[in-house]
């Protein structure tokens, strides 16, 4: 599914992205069997992640690899199709292109409310700040506590495990305020890009490339919630003790 998200920078640079939509409860699951190339779609759903078993074969010694890796996507609890492009056009050889200048045309339109995420979790691990002076990246892991049960999957898995990327002074803040254990509310956007990783066979350690669809939560804000390295920390705790 194809979405867009807002402004994000004084260039006025729109990104879009392409997360997965996967589902095991029968009743969305038979709406989106009617689904077509194109069409417009509105959705709610929780950001899911999983442990999968990825095959591949390595063609040095026909040995067959199975490493386990995170599989991030978005379960939905609500879906519906608000527009048929399809219908928009007679039947002709340019109508997926017109179909998909104008789906695109709409999406932009649409895009304060076209790929919005809130969550709150907690960093459960994080990476180095790289900050060359003028650019500046950070990324962090956090444990997300599933609200409801998803009809989907193991009923014993409560949590999940997205990745988060933050640019520029957020980076350098976050770096500053975050450790393992904090705990943050974030508005942001689902942002996905197709990577090329490197990975060895175990039987003769050949080297093998294979694509890789990456999936991450880009912050528009991101709130410290608590047990974070602000100085106002120590009067949060108990109100009583506030000096004055």
């Amino acid at each position: 599914m194809k979405v867009v998200r807002r402004f994000v920078d004084e260039n006025r640079r729109i990104e879009f992205s392409d997360p997965i939509i996967v589902t095991g409860n029968p009743k969305v699951a038979k709406m989106m069997t009617n689904l077509k190339k194109w069409d417009i779609c509105s959705l709610k759903g929780v950001l899911t992640t999983m442990n999968v078993t990825r095959s591949w074969i390595c063609p040095e010694c026909d040995y067959t690899n199975q490493p386990v890796g995170m599989y991030t996507l978005i379960t939905p609890i609500f879906m519906e199709k608000t527009m048929d492009m399809s219908q928009a056009f007679s039947s002709s050889d340019e109508r997926d292109q017109l179909c998909e200048a104008e789906g695109i045309k709409i999406l932009k339109s649409h895009n304060e409310v076209s790929n919005i995420i809130h969550v709150i979790g907690t960093v459960c691990k994080m990476t180095e700040l790289y900050d060359n002076g003028t650019l500046a990246t950070l990324n962090f892991q956090i444990a997300v506590n599933r609200s409801f049960r998803l009809i989907e999957g193991d009923p014993d898995i409560r949590t999940d495990y997205p990745w988060v990327k933050l640019h520029g002074d957020k980076a350098r803040e976050a770096a500053r305020v975050l450790s393992v254990n904090s705990t943050v509310f974030i508005d942001g956007s689902i942002f996905t890009k197709m990577v090329q990783k490197k990975t060895y066979c175990e039987k003769c350690g050949n080297e093998h490339v294979i694509n890789e669809l990456v999936t991450e939560i880009h912050p528009y804000s991101v709130e410290y919630l608590h047990n974070c390295n602000l100085p106002a920390d120590e009067y949060t705790e108990d109100y009583t003790d506030f000096p004055g």
